[in-house]
């Protein structure tokens, strides 16, 4: 995006860049990036877990019942079955409402507060924050002018929006095709898509996951038949062993660091490494995760075949 072209330092050291006019694809596809984000993050709460279980709600909103007012209520199931409706609700129905005129001033203040409270209850990270401020693209230029005005930007040139060049509506469609289809690419796989995360990342799958798990790896030589536990927990941060104990992708990642270790510290030639690993998923009791018996280090093996299939 032509994102340097007014305030930017770019364009200071470079006035020829400076424009007061930005084209309305620009836009379009930032508004249309959001639309897709807010309903695959809905449509991904239409599962049992969320509209049935009300998990992880019914985990994370009794933590917080210290908060003053509100804490009590966050004691009851109820609680957490209306949060859960209205959560899906929202997320399916709030890009609408700031597409229509009318209703976008009240759809915000309903974007301020959904996203203000879920910022302050969960750790979700800077996600609800930058979506407070990128829903501002859906007003008016207008909008953002009189808020640049009250900031001292004065601006007396006719805005104008230019007509989308013909070489940008191929790439614009591909761009789109992609943001639709690729968040649903874990549909392909067979499973729980919450225990498995094959095809999770970048699937929109918002506040869905409760997980907590333990993990032990064990390293064997088979030339030799020695080998030991391995303690994790000297090489990773507390956070960091605990992301990557719930997660394949990266307890197999840990198994090709731990491999190439030994390998450069104790001249092993090619070192197994095995786990024990047990994974809890929506306040459901402990199950094994990861198959014992199959070596983490062997490349003929895709991860999914690592994991144990989930049972209900």
């Amino acid at each position: 995006l032509p994102a340097n072209a007014k305030f930017s330092l770019d364009a200071k050291w470079f006035p020829k860049i400076k424009r007061n006019t930005v084209p309305a694809w620009c836009i379009h596809i930032i508004i249309f990036q959001l639309c897709v984000v807010y309903f695959y993050a809905g449509l991904a709460k239409l599962n049992s877990d969320w509209m049935t279980r009300f998990m992880p709600l019914a985990i994370w909103l009794p933590e917080h019942d210290f908060i003053p007012i509100l804490g009590n209520l966050f004691k009851y199931e109820f609680t957490a079955r209306i949060c859960s409706y209205f959560g899906a609700f929202y997320d399916l129905s709030i890009w609408l409402f700031l597409l229509i005129p009318s209703t976008r001033k009240i759809a915000y203040i309903f974007v301020l507060g959904f996203h203000i409270m879920t910022g302050l209850l969960f750790n979700i990270g800077l996600f609800p924050y930058i979506m407070i401020l990128f829903t501002t693209i859906f007003f008016s230029s207008k909008w953002h002018e009189r808020i640049l005005g009250n900031l001292g930007y004065v601006s007396n040139e006719i805005k104008t929006y230019p007509s989308t060049k013909k070489w940008v509506v191929a790439p614009l469609v591909l761009f789109m095709f992609f943001q639709i289809i690729f968040p649903l690419r874990g549909m392909a796989l067979p499973g729980n898509i919450l225990w498995h995360e094959q095809g999770y990342r970048f699937s929109w799958r918002v506040m869905l996951i409760e997980k907590s798990g333990t993990i032990s790896f064990s390293i064997s030589d088979p030339k030799t038949g020695k080998g030991g536990e391995v303690d994790h927990t000297k090489h990773l941060t507390e956070f960091q062993a605990k992301q990557m104990a719930i997660q394949p992708d990266m307890i197999r990642q840990f198994a090709y660091f731990l491999e190439k270790k030994y390998k450069n510290e104790f001249q092993l030639i090619d070192p197994e490494i095995y786990v024990n690993s047990h994974v809890a998923l929506n306040g459901r009791p402990s199950k094994r995760y990861i198959r014992q018996d199959l070596d983490l280090t062997n490349p003929s093996i895709p991860t999914r075949e690592f994991i144990i299939p989930f049972e209900n």
